[in-house]
This record gives C-alpha cells, structure tokens and sequence, in this order.
C-alpha cells in the first residue's frame, strides 16, 4: 500500500477543518428556516429536471436522488414531484467493497415503499445493504451509472467554482466519472454552506451545476 505524501495529508487534514465548521454551521440554521430554503431548492430542482430531461423518451427517464442525513437539504418535495412525472426514482445504497470499503450502487425504489419508510438504504443510508436473494434484488432493482438520466448529488460545502467537498468517503467522486454525458447532474445546499475556497485533491473535479438556497 502506497502511503500518503504530506500534502495529501494536510490537504485531507484542511478539509475535515472546513468540513466540520460547515456542518456545525449548517446545524445551527433554524428548523423553520431549512424548511423554506429545502423547498426553494426543490422548486428550482423542478423546474432545472424539466428542462433537462427530454419530453419524449423511449422509457421513463431515471433520477437519482439521496435521502438526508441530519440537517441536509430534504428533496422531499422534489422526489414526490418525481413520482407524479413518472419517474423512475433511485437512492444510493451502499454496498461493501474490499477495496474501498464500500462503493455505492443505485437503486429503484417504488412510490410506495418511498412512502412507507420501509426501504433500508433510505431509512438508514450509510448502514452497509446486504440484498437477501433475489426477493430484495427484486424489489429494489439496482440501476447501472450508464442508465441515468439525472443525479442530485448532496455536499457538505462548495465554492463559486462548482468545487464540492463530500463527508471524505468518496463514493461521489467513484461514481460521478461513471455517468454518462448526457446524465444531469447536480448539486444542493444551503447558501450557508458556500465558502470561498473548497480544498480539493488532484481527483476532485467541479458540479457543473449547484442550486442552493
């Protein structure tokens, strides 16, 4: 195993510093306040999916959303709107890996187990999900990066420059490259979460595009 040259530690030491201040900062936003920015973003998500994704398509196209964790934006509004366009809607499940501990997988999930909270990946998302045969292959298929049409990806702080900085898994940065590009992708936070500058390593690479509130 390679060890990690002193700039890539401090560098990973710089972003858990602003990743923390970012959070703490995030929390202490109002519930209220988060309420009313989370359903600008997904009015605005709305209306940016609408554009993005073609009228007429062979198949119902597929979005990706997340579930929150914590004091996240809550997509809520905007996954309901999903649904009503018949959309195929998936949620990250994260699956173990030997080499990287986990990696994430996307998967279908029906209206109606959306609804119900009975979903794994959704009530718990970084808990490790063991699909048990084909019974729960089935009733979460899982989605190949290639057949997306539309990612909402979460973030703990941004910049002007479409810089992200993650919770420091990962995953995003595996998965994003895997995408096609025609896939939509794009960004959420709070424009409390913006800062000048994102420390980024020589992998990071910019959202093209980042709606915040």
């Amino acid at each position: 195993m390679l060890n990690n040259s002193p700039r890539d530690n401090d560098i990973a030491q710089i972003k858990r510093e602003v990743r923390a201040r970012i959070i703490a900062q995030r929390d202490a936003l109002a519930p209220a306040l988060r309420s009313r920015k989370s359903h600008a973003i997904c009015a605005d998500l709305v209306d940016a999916a609408k554009q993005a994704l073609p009228t007429r398509m062979s198949r119902q196209p597929i979005v990706a959303v997340y579930s929150p964790m914590g004091s996240e934006v809550d997509l809520g509004e905007f996954i309901a709107a999903l649904y009503d366009m018949q959309a195929r809607v998936v949620f990250p499940a994260m699956l173990p890996d030997l080499q990287d501990g986990q990696r994430m997988q996307m998967r279908i999930v029906s209206y109606k187990d959306y609804l119900d909270g009975s979903t794994p990946f959704i009530a718990h998302p970084m808990r490790p999900f063991s699909p048990v045969g084909n019974a729960e292959n089935g009733r979460y298929p899982a989605v190949a990066p290639h057949e997306l049409d539309a990612t909402v990806v979460p973030l703990v702080g941004f910049d002007a420059n479409g810089m992200r900085l993650g919770y420091g898994g990962g995953c995003y940065d595996r998965y994003l490259p895997k995408l096609q590009s025609r896939c939509f992708v794009v960004g959420v936070a709070f424009s409390e979460q913006q800062v000048p500058r994102v420390p980024v390593d020589t992998f990071d690479l910019p959202l093209p595009r980042i709606i915040s509130a």
